[in-house]
Order: structure tokens, then C-alpha cells, then sequence
């Protein structure tokens, strides 16, 4: 200090130019919100992510439905508009594979084999085309929910990234599908993008308009606070300046350093603003006091004798209080969480910067701007002994109920703590009414989901995967998940091909009819005759022939001929037979048609199954149907890398299991349970693992679990000792703890309470109240054990310590709390609540220090209070 105040312009102009400097590096910041760069790469479930993304591709997909509100998407113009958009999104230069029903395939069993044909093949806009197209997007159960919603209103375009895109790219693809699409221009036509890169991008641009917005706002905030506070000039400038340079320092090192910017870092600024003020508060307010006890005008070298005195008086509470706050800020570091760390470590860096401003360029400023003082012109908030001395009475007189009351919000803390809920959803950053949320939860609703989790099945040599027991098992592992899970709406397996490519090899060919054309089976396979009836039944008066014997082929376990006429009676015993086969006894009108078409191999329907049975097949061995399934994938001959190692011996494959809730823990739990159904019911030597983003996601909501009980920890472990070490008592440290210990048990009971869910931000708000709120009991022990040197009358030394250091904790409090609710106005639901709590937080540790701290001192009297230091 005694630098400073010889060379106060030295010490102005290096602050000048290091602002200088670290204002160029602003134009260097850069965003990053990837949910894949939160974790370390070493994490097990990344590596698992990335090597299932080298090996099958990547999950990172834009999922766009087109919603018509009139009619169904079995339209010409629907149709057309989806084969439009699929073109258009399919001509971005990125890349990018884009599929829709306009550009996908479908398996059909012909006299041939198998054929694979474009979806509208041929397709000319006729209704016989249209009706075309529907029968193929009936013929496998797999295109539901993912082509098509089940309503027939909604179509679905996906548009995946094959390489991890750069954030130009992503931008520029999520720019060129929203422009699409508000270019439809038509009122029955509805429309929504989502997926995991569209949040991405969204959280990235609604960052850049929070740090916009939100940065004035708080500015604002806090001089309105400071002018109330002090009203005068100088009372708002000098903090403020403070401020604005701490946040130079701190995002343009960040910048220098290339370090990303997430959806966190958003805090920082407005966290600066916030505590930054603090320091510089509680020296102008000390200034202000002791100029107030001056009855005359100051020359300069008195001005300068008592800057210095209100420097060295005020400079050790402040540097501890500065320290504490980093320490609190400093223990989000342990954090595995690379957002949560980078948070951690720089909002430490800004507030040992915001202090170093303080303690060095306020000092400074007071003395050049010096001109004679007139003392009588200092005027602070109010009447503040009156208001403190209305405190002190209240408490004193009062002390049972105040620890009783203390003693029932610490349990109701306790209680609400237990009813957290754990969870980190990234689109539930968003609020309620916003296009992706609104997105997201009509493909939740009409769709697969937007959540995914992937099982890797794995053999131990090529070809393995054509074993029909591990496909079989595999196979019933879907069926497991999906009855015990309503959330898992579609399982996209190997083993679905497997059925289809069976289905197909196995179609029994009409002879009459054309089979391949389902309007000319409609006008000639079922023509009516005069009575309305079908000549496919045989009518009374028909003279008798050939019966297919329905009970002599169940007998022999054969399926029914339907190319054989056969009579009402026989119909009606293959409907019956069918509806007892079925799993609900509430069969719908798709079920009932589905076990018909079992029943009478329809289009070689009863052979959608896994070939497991060599009798069956006409074979001897399994051996044997192991060779017939490589042969359908040699005849295939399909690119089949999205889902299997290699086309026709595959060894390794992917299951993609979609669920239509957003939360990760039914995810976990699923991707748990499909591995004890592995080690349980698969043959030897195989092998399966989980993978993907919902894994990663469950991951993320662990680890932030973690790190904020760890950050807690050593907070409170360091803070403590930090007291225990300046005051050279035991004491110290417990009786400072409490009331920062009950801030922390307030702020999660809080939470439990009223719903608010421990996610990546709130998860910070702990380690951020100790930082600061114990800010509030250090400058109250060390102004307490100022006027207690004094004097041992106990009542003089608390009233004297409410007027003065209770004075400025209230100030610091209400700006600090003012600052962080300016987050309200946030776009993120996660720094709503974020602000909310440490505006709460503020509120619960400045009044802890104001009321539990005289308290305790007084009924314990402890000696470091009143020892010399």
C-alpha cells in the first residue's frame, strides 16, 4: 500500500494497458456447447461413443418433421414437398446424409428373390401411386415412427453428420433447414428441427444474445444499488470500474489462452459484476465512514493518511474475504466437468483480479482525485443505527426463538435436500414455449423419441453374427426391453433385417393376381360380385370342389394357402385363431390384420422371424441355417455399415434403441439391464456393451453429482482452515462455518422443495455461496474484534458492529443478489435457477451473519475475539 500511494499514476497507467491489451484478445472468443467436449476424452463412455461412431457412423442428427394439419401426408402435395426438401437438404455442401421416405428403399420377396426398390419407384402422383406408397410404408413395422408417425399426419426427415462438424458447419446446416422450411409458406403445413446438434447450436446463439443482453442489465443493477447505497459519484464509479476491468481481464485472458466459452461462462461476467463490486464497496463505504467523523476540510496529505489507514484497516478482512471467495470458487477445479472446471478456475482468476483492482486502483483514484474533500457533503443510505439497533434489540430478546427458528428451516433443509431431483437434459435448458422444445416434444410424441442409447453385440470371429441362437437372443432382448420399458418406442436391430430378408425369401407368390400391385390384387383378387361378396369366399349355392382342410393343416403345423379358396366357416376360425394369438386381448385393427397375415403368409408373413428351426427350413443343422443367413445377406448385398462390421460375415454389430423421454435414468437403467440380459441368456462367446449419447448424458449427471459434493467439501475443509489459520483459533473456523453451512443446507432444501433440478449450473451454486457468502461472516468477525480491542461491554461492541461492518454486508448483499438475479432474464431455465438460488443464498448468509454470529458470540465468548492478532 505504501506503493500505491507513493505511485498512484504509475499503478493507473499498467492497469490502462493490461486492459488495453486484454481488450484486443475479445475479439478472439469463441463458443463451445458439445455435450462430447464437457467430459474428458479418457472417459470410459466417451472412448465407447467415439469408437462406436468410427465403426457404425455418427448419431449426431437434425431431425426435421413436417406436420400437415389437413388431410394425411398421402397427398400429392405433401409427397412432392417431402421430395423437395429431401433434394434440398441433400444438396448442402457438407457432410451430411440425408434420408426420408422420398429417398429410402423397401424390401419386397418377388419369383426372383429378393428386390430392393426405391420407396417411389415410378412414383407419378396418382392415386394408384400414393396408394402404392402407403402399402410399402405398411410392409415393415421399422418405418414407423421414423418415416411417418402413426397418425398419418407427419413425416420425418433426418439429417445426419457424418463427421463431427466444425461450428461454422453446424450453423450453417441448422440456417439452410430452417430457411427450407419457413419457405413452405403454407398455413395447413407445421414444422420442427431438433436433435442433439440443433440444441447445440441453439445454446450456443442463445448464448451470444444472454451475454448481449445480460451484461448491461447487471451494470445497470448494481450502479442503481451503489447510487442507493452511497449516493454519490464517486460511490458508483470507483466499484464499477473495478468491475468492468475485472471482466476484461478474465474473459480476455480466457480468449488469449483459446479457451471455449459455454453455456456456463455466461455466469462469469454477470458473477464479476456481482462479487467484483464487493470489495470495492466495503473500502468506499469505510472511507465514506471515516470521512464522516472529519469536521473540516481535508488537506492532501491528511486525504492521503486516511486512505492509507482505511486501506491497512479494511485491507486484511477484504484480502481474506477475496481469498475465501476464490478458494469457494477455486474448489469447482476438482471437478471432472470441463465446463464446471474451466467455470471454476477463471471466475477464481476474476475475483483475485477484481481484488488485486480493488486494493490497488481505488486507492489510487481517491488520491489523484483529491480536491478538498468537504466532509459535510457525505451522505450514505438512511439512518442505519436506528435500523441495526431495531436488529440487535430483536435478537438479543429474542434468542431462543431465533435458534429455534434457525434449528426448523435447517430441518426443513434437510428434508427438502432428499427430495432432489438429479437429471441433465440439455433441450430442458430452454423454456417451455421455444421452438425446440416444442420440437422435441412432438417428435417425442409422433415419433421414435429424440434419445438414444446403442448395444454393441460382439463375436469373437467373423461371421458370427449369423448365428441364429446370438440373432435369436438378440432378437428377445428387444422384446425384453420394450414390455419392460413403455419409454423405448422403436429398437432398430440387426436382427430386423435378418426377419425382413427371411420374409422376403420365403413369399408365397399368388397365381392369379398380380402380387406386386396391391390395386390390382384390390380390383381382381377381391372382385365382388353383384351381392357385394368377394370371390375369394366360396358362396352356398357353388358347386362343391377342393376345400383347404384348415383343421388338417394345423395338424401338420403347416401355414394356410391362401391361394386356395376357402369358406366363411375356415375364415372365420382363421380370424378367431388369430385373435387368440394375440398378446392383448384388446386387439386393434392393425394387430388383428398382422396375425391374419401370419396366419395365411400373406407376402410371406409368417416368416418374419429369426430362422431357427431347421425342420422348418428343410434343413439338417444350425450349421446349415447359419450358411441360408449369409446367403440372404450375400444376396442383399447392401451397405449395411450403419448397423454391422462388415456385409456378409459380420462379427460386430449395433442395436439403436430410441426412447421418447428426455431424462437419462430410464435410458441407464435400460442399457443396465441389457447387459445382465446378456451375461444371462446369450451364447458363449459374445460379448455387449453400451454406448451413445444418453449413456454420455447419464454420465455428465453422475459426474456433476460428483464434483459438487467434492467441490463442497474442500471448500468448506479450506475455508475452515483459512479461518482457523488468520485468527489462530479452532473456534474461528466452527463458528464461521455455521452460518455458511446453513446457507448451503437452505440453497438444497430450496431446491428439493420447489422442483428445482440439480443440473450443470444449478450444481455450482453451493460452492459459489461459500465463496461468497462467507465474505459476509469474515468482514463480521474481523469488524467485531475491532470494536471488541475496544471495549468488553458485549451490547456496545454488537450495536457498534451492526452500524459499521452490518452496514456494508447489507449493501455488498443486496448488489450481489440484485446482479445474480439479472439472470432471470436469461434464455436457459438452468441460469435462471442458477441466479435465483445465489440471490437466495445472499439473502440467507448475510442475514446468518447478522443474526446467528452475534449470537454465538455472545453465548460463547470465544478468545480469539478478543485477542490481539
Amino acid at each position: 500500500m505504501n506503493t500505491v500511494v507513493k505511485h498512484p499514476k504509475i499503478i493507473i497507467i499498467i492497469i490502462a494497458i493490461v486492459t488495453l491489451f486484454f481488450s484486443w484478445q475479445l475479439i478472439y472468443i469463441s463458443l463451445d456447447n458439445d455435450v462430447l467436449s464437457f467430459i474428458p476424452d479418457d472417459n470410459p463412455e466417451v472412448i465407447k461413443y467415439y469408437n462406436s461412431e468410427e465403426q457404425f457412423g455418427s448419431d449426431r442428427v437434425f431431425a426435421v418433421a413436417v406436420e400437415t394439419t389437413v388431410g394425411t401426408i398421402f397427398t400429392p402435395y405433401f409427397i412432392e414437398l417431402i421430395s423437395s426438401l429431401t433434394e434440398d437438404f441433400g444438396n448442402m455442401d457438407y457432410d451430411i446424409e440425408v434420408s426420408s421416405f422420398a429417398n429410402t428403399n423397401y424390401i419386397e420377396g418377388t419369383s426372383y428373390g429378393i428386390e430392393v426398390k426405391p420407396m417411389l419407384e415410378e412414383y407419378l402422383g396418382t392415386a394408384s401411386d400414393i396408394l402404392k406408397l402407403k402399402e410399402r410404408l405398411l410392409s415393415w413395422e421399422l418405418y414407423e415412427g421414423s418415416l411417418y408417425s402413426k397418425d398419418f399426419t407427419s413425416a420425418q426427415i433426418l439429417v445426419k453428420l457424418n463427421s463431427v462438424p466444425t461450428d461454422e458447419e453446424r450453423d450453417g446446416i441448422y440456417t439452410h433447414i430452417r430457411n427450407s422450411l419457413i419457405n413452405i409458406n403454407n398455413p395447413s403445413i407445421n414444422w420442427y428441427i431438433t436433435g442433439l446438434p440443433a440444441v447445440t447450436y441453439l445454446i450456443s446463439n442463445n448464448m451470444e444474445a444472454d451475454l448481449i443482453n445480460l451484461i448491461p442489465l447487471v451494470l445497470l443493477v448494481v450502479i442503481s444499488t451503489l447510487y442507493l447505497s452511497f449516493r454519490r459519484l464517486g460511490g458508483v464509479i470507483l466499484p464499477l470500474l473495478t468491475i468492468i476491468i475485472s471482466i476484461v481481464w478474465t474473459l480476455g485472458l480466457m480468449s488469449f489462452l483459446r479457451i471455449s466459452l459455454s453455456m456456463l461462462d455466461t455466469i462469469t461476467p454477470v458473477l464479476l459484476v456481482a462479487v467484483g463490486s464487493a470489495y470495492g464497496i466495503h473500502i468506499i463505504s469505510h472511507y465514506y465512514d471515516e470521512l464522516k467523523l472529519k469536521n473540516y476540510k481535508l488537506s492532501y496529505s491528511e486525504h492521503k493518511k486516511l486512505v492509507l489507514s482505511v486501506v491497512k484497516r479494511i485491507g486484511k478482512p477484504v484480502l481474506l474475504a477475496g481469498l475465501t471467495t476464490a478458494i469457494g470458487f477455486g474448489s469447482l477445479i476438482a471437478s471432472d466437468v470441463i465446463p464446471i472446471r474451466t467455470f471454476g478456475t477463471f471466475t477464481a482468476i476474476g475475483v483475485i483480479i477484481a481484488l488485486f483492482i480493488s486494493i490497488t486502483l481505488i486507492p489510487s483514484l481517491l488520491l489523484l482525485r483529491h480536491k478538498g474533500l468537504k466532509t459535510s457533503n457525505i451522505n450514505t443510505f438512511g439512518n442505519d443505527t436506528a435500523v441495526f439497533n431495531i436488529l440487535y434489540n430483536f435478537f438479543h430478546r429474542h434468542t431462543v426463538r431465533v435458534i429455534l427458528l434457525f434449528i426448523i428451516i435447517s430441518a426443513a433443509g434437510i428434508y427438502g435436500t432428499n427430495k432432489i431431483d438429479k437429471d441433465n437434459v440439455l433441450v430442458e435448458y430452454f423454456k417451455k414455449d421455444t421452438e425446440i422444445r416444442t420440437a422435441d416434444n412432438f417428435l417425442n410424441n409422433k415419433f421414435n423419441g429424440t434419445t438414444f442409447f446403442e448395444i454393441i453385440v460382439t463375436g469373437e470371429n467373423p461371421g458370427d453374427l449369423t448365428n441364429p441362437d446370438i440373432l435369436l437372443a438378440m432378437d428377445e432382448l428387444s422384446l425384453f426391453l420394450k414390455s419392460k420399458y413403455p419409454e423405448i418406442t422403436k429398437i432398430v436391430s440387426f436382427t430386423d433385417l435378418i426377419k425382413k430378408l427371411n420374409q422376403a425369401m420365403n413369399y408365397a407368390i399368388p397365381e392369379g393376381p398380380d402380387s406386386d400391385n396391391f390395386s390390382d390384387t384390390k380390383s381382381d383378387f377381391l372382385n365382388k360380385d353383384s351381392n357385394g361378396f368377394s370371390s375369394f369366399f366360396l358362396e352356398e349355392e357353388r358347386p362343391p370342389e377342393p376345400m383347404y382342410n384348415l383343421q388338417a393343416a394345423a395338424a401338420n403345423d403347416e401355414k394356410p394357402d391362401y391361394k386356395s379358396p376357402i369358406s366363411y366357416n375356415d375364415f372365420l376360425q382363421i380370424m378367431n385363431k388369430a385373435y387368440l394369438e394375440s398378446d392383448n386381448i384388446q386387439i386393434s385393427a392393425d394387430e388383428l390384420i398382422k396375425s391374419l397375415n401370419r396366419e395365411l403368409n400373406y407376402k410371406g408373413a409368417a416368416y418374419y422371424e429369426i430362422p431357427s428351426d431347421p425342420a422348418k427350413y428343410s434343413l439338417q443343422s444350425k450349421e446349415e441355417l447359419k450358411n441360408l443367413i449369409a446367403q440372404y445377406l450375400l444376396l442383399f448385398s447392401g451397405n449395411l455399415s450403419s448397423l454391422t462390421d462388415d456385409d456378409i460375415e459380420p462379427m460386430k454389430t449395433r442395436i439403436l434403441v430410441q426412447l421418447n423421454d428426455t431424462g437419462t435414468a430410464i435410458a441407464k437403467s435400460a442399457a443396465d439391464d441389457a447387459d445382465v440380459y446378456a451375461q444371462t441368456n446369450f451364447p458363449d462367446g459374445y460379448t455387449l456393451e453400451t454406448a451413445g449419447t444418453a449413456k454420455i448424458m447419464h454420465i455428465l449427471t453422475s459426474m456433476v453429482t460428483d464434483s459438487q459434493t467434492r467441490s463442497i467439501l474442500i471448500s468448506l475443509v479450506l475455508v475452515f482452515f483459512t479461518l482457523i489459520i488468520t485468527h489462530k483459533s479452532i473456534a474461528a473456523g466452527l463458528i464461521g462455518i455455521l452460518p455458511i453451512g446453513f446457507t448451503v443446507l437452505i440453497n438444497f432444501g430450496v431446491m428439493g422443495i420447489f422442483g428445482i433440478r440439480l443440473d450443470i449450473s444449478t450444481s455450482m451454486v453451493a460452492a459459489v455461496s461459500i465463496g461468497i457468502g462467507i465474505d459476509y461472516t469474515i468482514h463480521y468477525l474481523s469488524y467485531y474484534h475491532f470494536e471488541r480491542l475496544k471495549t468488553d461491554n458485549l451490547e456496545t461492541v454488537t450495536r457498534n458492529t451492526l452500524s459499521g461492518a452490518g452496514k456494508a454486508i447489507i449493501f455488498n448483499a443486496v448488489s450481489v443478489a440484485c446482479g445474480f438475479l439479472v439472470l432471470l432474464f436469461s434464455k436457459f431455465n438452468p441460469l435462471n435457477y442458477f441466479g435465483l438460488l445465489v440471490a437466495i443464498t445472499m439473502v440467507t448468509s448475510s442475514t446468518a451473519s447478522l443474526t446467528v454470529l452475534p449470537i454465538l458470540l455472545e453465548i460463547f465468548k470465544p478468545k480469539f475475539i478478543s485477542r490481539k492478532i
